[in-house]
């Protein structure tokens, strides 16, 4: 932890300010501040620089952390210290700063200032990238595979992904499985999952439905959401397994309790339908709502058809429409046909036959097999007349 050392005069004036003006008055002075202590870096004023930012990541600043930090490490304006430059990326990391979570990652790779832990500093490498570090995966991808040849499972399933996705390097199906097996060895549940998935589809591996289920199973029953919800599909649709809805239940459940959007819907449809469970309207709409919050489009469309219907919810087309729309953004189908549905019949807005002509199309054009009937129906009448 840094330790506080705001001059007490200082601490003064700010606590009688805090008591006349609004609290945003400091961040505005703080961020002024920064930009001097950067302007003066970039004449190379480095003394001046250091005073002004030092002093800024001490009342814990992270960007300023960031960039004393650096100082600290390169000797700009005061001594060279990695201990200090340690101490400043630590705190700034704990701060949510990816430039502090990436020199902190680089520090406890190398051992600099501290004892070498690459199992460690591929969490911090793998945090900054979550915080949005620019999104370089190609740098991320040169991080993992130091750490993935020394034998690290969470950056051999991280390397694997970048491979199986294409982010930062050119997409490899069998690279992907090869850095998802030596994972394996550890049973690493994300590398389990998403090889499973790779089965499930074909995707570069000969499709194995039982593989797939195997391996599904490995990470749910370590916690992996991902693969708990996927398993529950499977057990829905009975894909390599036997249909069992009380098995998938219970799997949906356990994965939106996690806060997994997908399974939140999942499990909002078993409601809906009763599917291994009573049907309950009221109870599906709760779980809809809460995947809608994580941005679920088919949660979304599924919302807005109990408010269309009254369903457990009172009826409110607007507010279908409305998720409609949202859900259509999002690429759902089903919601870009219930749109062309609504003008198709004047449902809730003025009938509109081109309008609904033209949301039939997109949800044709993203594979929805009804409104493609729909569309070849309604552009055959239209040319006989």
């Amino acid at each position: 932890m840094i330790r506080h050392t705001t001059p007490p005069l200082a601490r003064r004036i700010a606590t009688v300010l805090s008591m006349i003006v609004t609290i945003a008055i400091a961040p505005i002075a703080l961020s002024a501040d920064f930009e001097k202590g950067m302007e003066a870096f970039e004449r190379n004023e480095y003394a001046v620089a250091f005073d002004i930012l030092d002093n800024l990541a001490l009342d814990g600043d992270p960007r300023a952390l960031a960039v004393a930090g650096s100082m600290w490490e390169r000797g700009l304006g005061t001594r060279a210290d990695p201990s200090e430059a340690l101490r400043y990326c630590d705190a700034g990391a704990q701060r949510d700063n990816p430039g502090c979570m990436v020199g902190l990652g680089r520090f406890l790779k190398a051992g600099i200032a501290t004892a070498k832990d690459p199992q460690a500093a591929v969490n911090w490498f793998t945090r900054a990238i979550a915080r949005g570090n620019n999104g370089n995966y190609a740098q991320a991808f040169q991080w993992y595979e130091q750490a993935a040849l020394q034998g690290h499972s969470d950056a051999q399933a991280s390397i694997g992904y970048l491979y199986q996705t294409g982010l930062g390097i050119e997409r490899s199906l069998p690279d992907a499985k090869f850095w998802y097996e030596k994972a394996l060895v550890q049973e690493h549940p994300i590398a389990q999952s998403n090889l499973a998935y790779m089965y499930l589809k074909g995707d570069g591996v000969a499709q194995n439905d039982a593989r797939a289920v195997e391996l599904y199973t490995a990470a749910a029953e370590q916690g992996n959401a991902q693969a708990q919800n996927n398993l529950g599909s499977l057990f829905q649709r009975r894909q390599g397994v036997d249909k069992d809805h009380a098995r998938a239940l219970a799997l949906f459940r356990d994965a939106a309790k996690q806060g997994l959007p997908q399974a939140q819907t999942n499990l909002g449809y078993a409601y809906q339908s009763g599917l291994g469970v009573a049907q309950n309207f009221a109870t599906a709409a709760e779980w809809y709502r809460k995947a809608s919050a994580g941005d679920d489009p088919n949660a979304q469309a599924n919302l807005a058809f109990l408010y269309q219907q009254g369903s457990g919810v009172e009826k409110d087309i607007d507010k279908a429409l409305a998720l409609y729309r949202k859900a259509a953004k999002g690429g759902s189908g089903y919601a870009l046909r219930n749109l062309g549905h609504a003008y198709h019949f004047g449902a809730g807005v003025e009938k509109d036959l081109q309008r609904a002509l033209d949301w039939y199309r997109l949800a044709a054009a993203v594979g929805d097999q009804v409104s493609t009937d729909t569309l070849r129906r309604l552009e055959t009448k239209t040319k006989a007349n």
